[in-house]
């Protein structure tokens, strides 16, 4: 109702799961690295947990981007199962047929035990990851525990992500589960946004629906992050009601009014103001007054320049409003680890204090590779026509022909097809293969480059004949979200395959999904799209955050063909 109105392309604040839309602030990015260890290492579970809406289950979907090809990854978002229900939704996750129409729990687990070691022996790893992990029943985690029990001399073959809510940290400290607890290798506990973050949060997803001009005013940020109390999925809720809110009276922006009248309307009922504040605010204004006397009169016998002192103090105190004055303290004090009152040890200062020096050093290197960004732009070629030539150049093609056609109508001539897609950083890199990206830098001119690698937090990007590597962290805040990519389509005419087709567009299919899921070599048919088909492309599309809906498009044929690697196809470098 309101997009047009304010200029969005779509709804910037759906409570929907988008991976377009994935902010990942600090503790978002600690989270996923998380997850990310747990897939790499062998054997073990991983802990993530955090307050309903803080954003655990678009991590996940964002972990499904960057998982390894060498993976087999096996999803359970429904844990409210008996033993063998469980069991059998792994085996469905993984391709797994039982051999008997009623199968018991030992067969499932033989077959499970058979399917981790023929894995193993083909260099693959498989990790189980189990979502709303607080409601699983003693006897189902117990199984789970029995799961990593599968094993060779040296190392486990399965493993274990639990994500859930903060009952499952309760859950796990129970004694009867004590085998569990210490088997986790890994945990981390997913917290709110802060104030900073959620102004970030908001300007972010604003964006990427097509508006970055301010909104929403700071006071208004405030009181967004003030009755959210920084969960996303709440902040998406007040922000959508007060874009509806200002679109009924005709405003521009959302002040600090609107939202609160939102919240309201989201509540069911008026906003209660707490004492509180104001008494928060009577004792922070005391304290600065004592601090002011205080330095006044030690400034005075020291050396009489009191005027000074005081200038100091004053001026940090801009409020807007006793009771943001008094918000901002509380932030403060909210702010304090446990730990740091009355109670530090000498350990954790040491530990902090090497914390300290790794963020100082990391923010020095990204403010390096800011200012090699923009000495790239001056002695390369940043231009359109720069980018694709490199990309024709890693398919063996000259970019050559008539003049005034664009880079995909070129592509069309040497019978490739070019890919135009706005997305996730995640999705890019999902098609694992070299990408022209647009870039914006400065405010008056886009530019572009050509993405050849990727890994250990790096990215390595070609500009004409120049090749430069470059943070990742730092060159996805000037990236626009578009990109291109070419790719060889399938010689048949058929623009989809879906159920019942037959014939040669579903031998090509077949033998893709073979390529990806080996187990699947068995129950497949040779020509004909079944709904054996229907629901492993949907597994697939799933997978990939691709529209599940069990039809092989475009789209989809071009992640296939990226997922399959098949010989010939330029792919992106890797951990180099």
């Amino acid at each position: 109702m309101y997009n047009s109105y304010f200029g969005f392309s779509e709804p910037p604040f759906s409570i929907t799961p988008n991976p377009q839309y994935l902010y990942l602030s600090k503790r978002h990015r600690e989270a996923l690295a998380h997850l990310l260890y747990g897939i790499k290492e062998s054997g073990g579970f991983v802990q993530l947990t955090g307050e309903v809406g803080t954003g655990k289950t678009m991590l996940t979907r964002a972990l499904l981007d960057q998982i390894p090809g060498e993976t087999d990854l096996a999803l359970i978002f429904n844990p409210r199962l008996t033993v063998a229900g469980f069991l059998e939704s792994i085996c469905d996750e993984l391709g797994i047929k039982p051999k008997s129409e009623k199968p018991e729990i030992k067969e499932y687990v033989d077959l499970l035990s058979e399917y981790l070691l023929n894995s193993y022996s083909n260099g693959r790893k498989t990790v189980l990851l189990i979502d709303e992990a607080q409601n699983l029943d003693f006897d189902v985690i117990e199984q789970v525990r029995l799961l990593t029990n599968i094993e060779t001399a040296k190392e486990k073959l399965l493993q274990i992500i639990l994500v859930g809510q903060p009952e499952l940290k309760d859950l796990l400290k129970q004694k009867n589960l004590r085998q569990v607890a210490q088997r986790i290798t890994a945990r981390y506990h997913l917290e709110p946004l802060s104030k900073e973050e959620t102004a970030e949060y908001i300007a972010h997803r604003m964006k990427v629906a097509g508006v970055t001009r301010p909104v929403f005013t700071s006071g208004a940020i405030s009181a967004i992050r003030q009755y959210s109390s920084g969960i996303p999925r709440l902040i998406n809720i007040i922000c959508d009601r007060s874009l509806l809110g200002a679109y009924a009276k005709g405003e521009n922006n959302i002040s600090k009014v609107t939202v609160i009248k939102a919240v309201e309307e989201v509540n069911g009922e008026p906003v209660v103001k707490s004492r509180k504040p104001l008494l928060m605010t009577i004792l922070f204004l005391a304290t600065v007054l004592s601090l002011i006397f205080a330095l006044y009169y030690r400034n005075k016998i020291l050396n009489n320049n009191v005027d000074i002192i005081e200038e100091k103090v004053v001026n940090t105190i801009v409020p807007e409003t006793a009771e943001e004055v008094a918000f901002a303290l509380q932030e403060k004090i909210d702010s304090i680890p446990v730990s740091d009152i009355g109670n530090v040890k000498e350990a954790d200062i040491v530990d902090n204090k090497k914390q300290e020096d790794s963020v100082a050093e990391v923010d020095d290197s990204l403010k390096t590779v800011s200012q090699t960004l923009k000495d790239a732009l001056v002695v390369s070629d940043t231009s359109l026509v720069s980018a694709f030539s490199g990309l024709f150049g890693l398919w063996g093609q000259e970019y050559r022909g008539a003049a005034g056609k664009t880079g995909c109508e070129k592509a069309s001539n040497l019978g490739l097809k070019c890919f135009f897609q706005k997305g996730s950083w995640g999705r890019l890199l999902s098609q694992n293969r070299p990408a022209i990206v647009e870039f914006q830098v400065n405010s008056d001119k886009k530019d572009y480059a050509l993405l050849t690698g990727v890994g250990n937090g790096k990215v390595k990007l070609q500009f004409g004949n120049d090749e430069k590597v470059f943070y990742l962290e730092q060159f996805v805040t000037v990236w626009t979200g578009n990109y291109w990519t070419i790719w060889l389509p399938p010689s048949f005419e058929a623009k989809t395959i879906s159920l019942g087709s037959r014939g040669e567009e579903v031998v090509w299919l077949r033998n893709l999904l073979v390529r990806i899921y080996p187990q699947a070599d068995s129950t497949l048919e040779k020509q004909l799209f079944t709904e054996e088909y229907l629901h492993l492309v949907e597994k697939f599309q799933s997978e990939k955050l691709l529209q599940s809906d069990g039809v092989v498009g475009e789209q989809t044929m071009v992640y296939l063909i990226a997922a399959a690697a098949i010989d010939g196809v330029p792919l992106l470098e890797r951990d180099y």
